[in-house]
């Protein structure tokens, strides 16, 4: 019987009825699109994932992978930040699961978190500071013309509207839902 290293490197659709392709493709969105970064090692992969999902979820996603991708072993590791999901295989399997799922989820993998945190940041200062100038108005703390005179609108007006244009900008070009796969990556 040939190992895992050993086995051809091909999936067998044949495993899932349509119903459950689909399930299983969904699914594979799901998990992949949650994975929060993923390390690659001379063992294979790891893939960590916050406590957002549950380890039985992970289960079913990779056992019903392992079924149409035979050549890939998976094992669920718990720890104090998640879970991490440890992937073996040959290095051209690795190489396969790595191009298929997390080249094209690598953008979602890194990325997204970073951006979209600045993005919030970037509208919460520029509503703080349109509010400062704008709620002593508001509450008749001070005349028009007393804040006119302690601030100079006219040049830190430019830089606030740069910053809630950039950060809304930001926001909705990272919040927007992206297209749905039709495949799980590697055509199961």
């Amino acid at each position: 019987m040939l190992t895992k290293k050993e086995m051809p490197i091909a999936c067998n659709l044949t495993v899932f009825t349509s119903e459950e392709r689909r399930s299983h493709i969904l699914r594979s969105e799901k998990v992949l699109d949650r994975a929060k970064g993923f390390l690659e090692s001379e063992e294979g992969l790891e893939l960590y994932f916050d406590h957002s999902l549950f380890a039985e979820e992970l289960r079913e996603w990779f056992s019903k992978e392992q079924q149409c991708c035979p050549f890939l072993e998976f094992k669920l590791e718990k720890n104090q930040n998640g879970h991490t999901i440890k992937i073996s295989s040959s290095k051209d399997g690795i190489d396969f699961f790595r191009s298929a799922f997390l080249n094209r989820k690598q953008k979602n993998i890194i990325t997204p978190t970073k951006h979209k945190s600045f993005a919030k940041l970037s509208v919460l200062l520029a509503g703080i500071l349109c509010l400062s100038c704008l709620a002593p108005l508001l509450f008749g703390w001070f005349s028009a013309e007393f804040l006119g005179n302690l601030l100079d609108l006219e040049r830190y007006m430019v830089p606030v509207i740069g910053v809630a244009v950039s950060g809304i900008w930001f926001w909705f070009s990272f919040k927007k839902n992206k297209e749905s796969q039709k495949s799980s990556g590697c055509g199961c």
